[in-house]
């Protein structure tokens, strides 16, 4: 395993590790996290089809559609948000402790798959006091120390097993090649964002489920205090945010949807499915009138147009030409080049950051391979010389081999190296 973080997507395909059984598990986990939000809402006194609807208005949206079938360790993420946030709920409507206590297990096991389980851990520890019966503040205390200790047991777990076989509890912390630094921008001037932009750019993913302020009219009605639990997701993002870390947008949308059908109350009066019924629609003309960024502007258009996008096409192209090359030939970055080396089917040919040659291949190239490949965009946050310095000038001895819109390969030429020798 390495003690990379996060360590379950690669013990999860250690059986088949390829790119179409996650698609699979990405969908399978899907299936399971509407199974879940159905079996929950079709308990809520509306009409069937009035349910039927808004299910549809939540998951057949680009957002969710792409969680469901590009990104099974961020629906797995939802799915297990999704069971925890059901069990926090039966602590603050019943103050079930041993609801508490099964959120805490579930957050605790979400760790394995997102860092950002350790915050949403905390959040619902500190709020816990006040969402629990007047006159009762110590069972809230309590409940916050339930719902933390699994956490602190999984997190020590991994540090114990990082203790033992590499002797650094916090290696999977410190290490470069961990997935953990790609939710933090490199780039020193970019760790401060702001408030201003954090809280447009939320804003700006919180209009695109706006079903999320339908519940909220609703809670504030029926239960004014589970208005704070509805949106403490959008402030968490928002802290991600302001600090530099990346939360990406369809990941947001997906969490606003999902939580806010979860959250509509199962003793809802049934006047209110009107109300719900004008909500699934403007939901759905949302969904598909605003347009969408990054790889979720991707798949939104090829929804649209029903066509490839020319990038994808490129990538395929660029993978099928990396397939065919000898093994450890390639130099290249997989904090950028991951979806290119995807659609190589195999990472054999290519020599990465986790090699421990990476680092010595990325200062004198022509030691250790022939090929380099970079990207043509030289604005690249992640990575090193190789991203940085080669996309404008490649090392002594290489040349220019294939050039795409968006990728370059340089060859090593011993002639070229001859030339330019003295």
């Amino acid at each position: 395993m390495g003690f990379a973080y996060p360590p379950a997507p690669s013990l999860l395909l250690i059986p088949w590790p390829n790119q179409i059984v996650a698609a699979i598990l990405a969908v399978l986990i899907g299936f399971a996290t509407v199974w879940l939000l159905w079996r929950e809402f079709s308990k809520v006194k509306f009409p069937r089809p009035v349910q039927f609807l808004l299910l549809v208005a939540v998951m057949a949206t680009p957002a969710t559609l792409y969680l469901a079938t590009q990104s099974f360790v961020d629906v797995l993420a939802l799915f297990l948000s999704l069971m925890a946030w059901r069990y926090y709920l039966g602590f603050t409507k019943e103050s079930r402790t041993q609801s508490v206590f099964l959120a805490g297990m579930i957050i605790a096991a979400a760790f394995f798959l997102n860092f950002y389980a350790l915050v949403v851990a905390v959040a619902f520890a500190l709020i816990a006091p006040f969402l629990v019966p007047e006159g009762r503040g110590w069972a809230g205390i309590a409940a916050a120390f339930v719902l933390i200790f699994p956490v602190l047991v999984f997190v020590g777990a991994f540090m114990y097993v990082c203790w033992i076989f590499v002797g650094d509890p916090l290696a999977f912390i410190k290490d470069s090649n961990s997935s953990l630094f790609a939710y933090s921008r490199l780039d020193p001037s970019g760790l401060a964002i702001g408030w201003p932009l954090s809280i447009q750019n939320t804003w700006q993913d919180l209009i695109r489920a706006p079903i999320i302020f339908f519940v909220a009219l609703l809670l504030l009605k029926v239960a004014p205090a589970r208005v704070i639990v509805l949106f403490l997701p959008a402030i968490l993002i928002i802290i991600f945010r302001t600090f530099g870390l990346v939360f990406p947008s369809y990941l947001a949308i997906g969490i606003f949807l999902v939580i806010a059908l979860a959250a509509i109350p199962q003793k809802t009066p049934s006047k209110y499915w009107p109300v719900f019924v004008v909500a699934a629609v403007v939901q759905l003309d949302v969904a598909f009138t605003f347009s969408y960024q990054g790889e979720l502007g991707v798949l939104y258009q090829a929804l649209i147009s029903a066509r490839s996008n020319a990038a994808d096409v490129e990538e395929v192209e660029v993978g099928k030409y990396l397939r065919d090359l000898p093994r450890q030939s390639v130099l290249a970055d997989d904090r950028v080049a991951y979806r290119v080396i995807a659609r190589a089917g195999t990472a054999a040919p290519v020599l990465l950051p986790a090699d421990t040659k990476y680092q010595f291949a990325e200062s004198n190239p022509a030691g250790f391979v022939k090929y380099l490949l970079v990207p043509s965009d030289v604005f690249v946050m992640f990575g090193g010389r190789l991203n940085k310095s080669y996309a404008f000038d490649p090392p002594t001895g290489f040349t220019l081999q294939k050039l795409w819109s968006q990728w370059k390969i340089y060859e090593f030429n011993e002639q070229a190296t001859v030339s330019l020798s003295p």
